[in-house]
């Protein structure tokens, strides 16, 4: 069960001028896990995209991915954000919504996602470190979005400014065994990177989005129980090199 919102983060910096994420050895974990029904709601979801699937999953929503999830996001806070002094929205907007915002049609997501965001922006327009829920399992991930087009133009800057360095972080990442960089296309299709790369796909600078990741699988997930966070908290410590190379172009 998820506890109380903490305190808001006082002497707050901005994240890019935070060059390395230091997390806790021994975090204080309150969440409890995602469970298997947790995945069988998702896949059900995929199968029937429709609000109608969505309501009649509406209590297992809630206790087997809504409430899971506020107590991850409270734990973030304070084994992340608060130690760090990170300034950054935590409570507000901060998750996606299963129900598509698509003028009454009634379609419905089968994932969820989370990712805090600097003042003066949104989950939508800011550059993402983004937490996701999904049929397949689990990804933290670092994501820029041609739909928010300022941070994008940022992030692809950075990657042209500091290629080299850019490069480096990509690497480091994909020599984890369950690292990723993505690039999605306009059309939608995704093109995934697991082994390292010498320069950036030639069509990197007219993708849709493009994210470096870490994947845990269903079935890890759901073993882990609460000790899913402590390994988002490593993901995020591994991934922050990338995020705050892009952040620091905006």
């Amino acid at each position: 069960m998820s506890s109380q919102p903490p305190p808001p983060v006082t002497d707050a910096v901005d994240p890019a001028v935070v060059e390395r994420l230091v997390v806790p050895d021994e975090p204080s974990i309150t969440f409890p896990g995602f469970t298997k029904e947790a995945f069988s709601i998702l896949e059900r979801l995929r199968a029937r995209p429709h609000i109608e699937q969505y309501q009649a999953d509406k209590p297992a929503i809630r206790a087997h991915l809504k409430r899971p999830f506020t107590s991850y996001r409270d734990d973030l806070v304070v084994n992340a954000v608060l130690p760090n002094g990170l300034r950054l929205e935590t409570e507000r907007n901060v998750f996606s919504r299963l129900l598509k915002n698509d003028f009454g049609a009634g379609g419905c997501h089968h994932h969820m996602w989370m990712s805090f965001y600097r003042p003066a922006r949104t989950r939508l327009t800011d550059l993402q470190l983004a937490h996701s829920i999904r049929p397949s399992g689990f990804r933290i991930a670092v994501i820029a979005r041609r739909a928010a087009l300022q941070t994008f133009t940022h992030a692809l800057d950075a990657h042209q400014d500091r290629s080299a360095r850019v490069l480096d972080v990509i690497n480091g990442q994909l020599a984890e065994a369950e690292g990723g960089f993505y690039i999605r296309s306009r059309a939608g299709e995704q093109t995934d990177f697991t082994e390292p790369i010498d320069v950036m796909p030639e069509d990197f600078a007219s993708a849709a989005s493009f994210g470096l990741y870490r994947f845990i699988p269903s079935r890890d997930v759901v073993r882990l129980g609460g000790g899913l966070l402590r390994e988002a908290l490593l993901s995020m410590k591994q991934l922050w090199p990338y995020y705050n190379l892009l952040l620091a172009s905006d």
